[in-house]
């Protein structure tokens, strides 16, 4: 799904805004306290916290 097709779903599905991350080699995700992402932890300066 592209940025536009991601875009017209989530408005269709009542979504007044949303945030698209790009993926790209300085994305992260840790889960209950632990890296799960595949590849090699590095530090990045910014961060998104979703609790």
């Amino acid at each position: 799904m592209n940025f536009d097709e991601a875009a017209q779903f989530l408005k269709s599905k009542g979504f007044e805004s949303a945030m698209m991350l790009d993926g790209g080699g300085s994305t992260a995700m840790v889960y209950g306290g632990k890296y799960v992402t595949n590849g090699t932890p590095r530090s990045i300066p910014v961060a998104l916290g979703v609790r």
